[in-house]
């Protein structure tokens, strides 16, 4: 009788454990990556019906396109310069993925046809090749093979002087300093701009708000960023840019946090709500400026209240982890929920992750995959592994409640005879 009990014992021990070993290997085990991107493939198809655009670790890329589209390929043969310059941007950039890399083949064929179109005096061309070989290519194990840049400079200078609005930036970018004569590096940012180069006109019109490299004229400057139908569309979002530049320094402008600050201001003062969030948050770092914990977040509610979702994710943080301010979980998953129902992804994930922690609110694990897969749905990888943990340990709850409701049987069987 003793014998028996001993063999029954042994028996609940060693499945307990090897239970218990499949689930502490879960994050290691080869076999168990896949099923965790196949509960994540899943979960997937629940919300999307099509394949999803993006991958994420532990998934196969594979090449969209074997060879590039069949009519362009056609017009390139035929000599059309345009078009060989397209394929040279095929290779160049939607090549073999295979391999998550552009590889020798692929770049060998970009260059050569790049050079045909260089040959019928494609600008464009002359700058794609000069990235092409900035940025060289991966061999088969993963070693970058570095082309060098002297020849892509002269290939970039040769296409701005042709009048290439693009190369004409980048030598600009290139050529440009702190503190040093950029006479040279500024006119090619005049011709570029004069091009209608957004971005080029962007920092021209710096160059004249701070007086750098070009006469201060602020009126100047603003109306050269500014541009209706572009990114910056009114004066708020012109200062709120010139804020950023000092803020981080940019090519010819020296870093200089007091001018950012009263860039700021200046924006907020325009209703620009991205200053309020940005001043606020260092304010409340108080890494750049006098710490001001209240001021800051005070700062942030403001924004929040004109519909800044990043300032309530921001704040959230703060409130959640009790970091400078008192811990506030209710507060913390007010706010995450309002950026959430505003379509931020990571506000989505870390609401799911407060329905299923019970953290400022109820437990819901309806709610927690409802969030999480709606973090899924617009792309998240990280979204697709904590849903895919969330379903793996309801299996596991409901594996281990039989296990116990079999064991309970068996010892009562057991007993009775």
């Amino acid at each position: 009788m003793l014998l028996k009990r001993i063999a029954v014992f042994s028996f609940i021990l060693s499945f307990c454990l090897s239970f218990v070993c499949v689930s502490n290997s879960f994050a290691g085990s080869d076999d168990d990556s896949n099923k965790i991107i196949s509960t994540m493939q899943k979960e997937i198809r629940l919300i999307s019906p099509k394949p999803t655009p993006f991958l994420c670790p532990g998934e196969n890329i594979k090449r969209v396109e074997n060879f590039p589209p069949v009519e362009l390929m056609k017009k390139a043969k035929a000599g059309d310069s345009d078009a060989q310059k397209q394929i040279g941007d095929w290779y160049a950039w939607h090549g073999d993925l295979k391999h998550g890399y552009r590889n020798k083949e692929d770049f060998q064929r970009a260059e050569k046809w790049y050079k045909k179109s260089i040959k019928h005096g494609n600008a464009a061309a002359e700058l794609g090749l000069a990235y092409l070989y900035l940025y060289g290519y991966f061999d088969k194990k993963g070693k970058y093979a570095d082309y060098g840049t002297q020849s892509a400079m002269s290939l970039v200078k040769s296409s701005a002087n042709k009048g290439n609005a693009e190369a004409q930036y980048f030598m600009w970018v290139k050529l440009s300093k702190e503190g040093q004569d950029n006479t040279e590096a500024v006119k090619w940012l005049e011709k570029a701009a004069d091009q209608g180069l957004e971005v080029a006109k962007q920092d021209l019109g710096m160059c004249y708000a701070s007086g750098s490299d070009k006469p201060k004229d602020e009126q100047k400057g603003l109306d050269l960023i500014i541009n209706k139908e572009g990114e910056i569309k009114d004066i708020a979002e012109a200062e709120h840019f010139i804020g950023l530049k000092y803020l981080y320094s940019h090519h010819n402008i020296q870093r200089d946090v007091g001018k950012a600050v009263s860039w700021f201001e200046r924006a907020i003062a325009h209703g620009d709500i991205n200053s309020l969030r940005v001043l606020g948050s260092m304010y409340i770092e108080g890494k750049e400026v006098h710490q001001d914990v209240e001021k800051g977040v005070a700062m942030m509610e403001k924004a929040i209240e004109q519909g800044d979702h990043m300032a309530a994710i921001n704040l959230t943080y703060l409130y959640k982890e009790g970091f400078l301010v008192s811990k506030n979980l209710s507060k913390a998953f007010d706010l995450t929920f309002q950026s959430a129902t505003g379509g931020k992804t990571r506000a989505m994930i870390d609401l799911g992750e407060m329905y299923c922690l019970g953290a400022g609110v109820d437990k819901n694990k309806k709610e927690c995959v409802n969030w999480l897969q709606r973090a899924v749905g617009q792309g998240s990888c990280e979204a697709q592994v904590k849903l895919a943990n969330v379903v793996d340990q309801e299996e596991r709850a409901s594996r281990a409640k039989a296990f116990q409701k079999a064991w309970v049987e068996m010892m009562r069987d057991y007993e009775q005879k």
